[in-house]
């Protein structure tokens, strides 16, 4: 036991790092999951150590309300910059979000308040290895969690082919991934309404067929589904007239 301890005593702040790393690969897998290449998610994880580390030094602010605080920041910024950069794809989305943790890093470095490049000092030391362990774990059992439930299959689909997706009935596919996906704290706010055995959100259903239409394959179903009724069409009128 003494030489484990003076183990975890040596090595705390590098099992410590190794913890945080590990959630910032989570995030990583979730925006990979759901399709996009991002490489701003240490900007946003950035943005919430700094605020709660500013409240916890310069007010006093209580640990677990700092960390809430922080998260709600990192959320605040990514919900609108996510409905930007989303609209692009592929390589120029990862461009574009490499370009923004820059900017972050360049304010940070040249902000007085954060201690530009010396950073901060005097931060009250309250993080334990079993807190960031813990958060591991819960966050890492929530995303396996995800994968089974109604949002989690729709990021599958959109991973997969989006437009083959959109004619499926999941509608707006990119925004509703910029808005899950773009920060550390975004994916979960709405994961319990998810959860399997939970009635799937409306915006998930097939669309309904309209009057005229053949088999409910309407062209108007969706922006994608102009093909797949004229198929419907084609194969209605040869059933027809092999029954003639």
């Amino acid at each position: 036991m003494d030489a484990v301890s003076d183990f975890l005593r040596t090595y705390s702040t590098t099992i410590a790092v190794i913890g945080v790393n590990a959630l910032l690969a989570l995030s990583v897998w979730l925006t990979l999951y759901a399709g996009q290449l991002t490489l701003g998610n240490a900007a946003f994880m950035g943005v919430g150590a700094y605020v709660s580390a500013l409240l916890g030094r310069h007010l006093d602010t209580p640990f677990p309300v700092a960390l809430l605080i922080g998260s709600v920041a990192a959320a605040a910024l990514a919900l609108p910059l996510g409905a930007i950069v989303f609209r692009l794809r592929g390589v120029y989305l990862a461009i574009a979000t490499l370009a923004f943790g820059e900017i972050v890093r360049v304010v940070l470095l040249a902000t007085p308040i954060t201690g530009r490049g010396q950073g901060l000092n005097g931060i009250p030391p309250k993080t334990e290895l079993w807190h960031i362990y813990l958060s591991v774990l819960v966050v890492a059992y929530v995303l396996w969690r995800v994968q089974g439930s109604t949002i989690g299959r729709a990021w599958a689909a959109i991973r997969e082919d989006e437009i083959a997706s959109a004619s499926q009935g999941i509608a707006d596919p990119r925004r509703r991934s910029a808005h899950r996906a773009a920060g550390a704290p975004a994916p979960f706010e709405g994961l319990p309404r998810h959860l399997p055995g939970r009635d799937p959100p409306a915006r998930h259903h097939l669309p309904a067929a309209r009057p005229g239409d053949v088999r409910g394959c309407s062209p108007h179903a969706t922006p994608f589904a102009h093909r797949s009724a004229r198929c419907c069409l084609r194969r209605s009128a040869s059933r027809s007239g092999s029954a003639a």
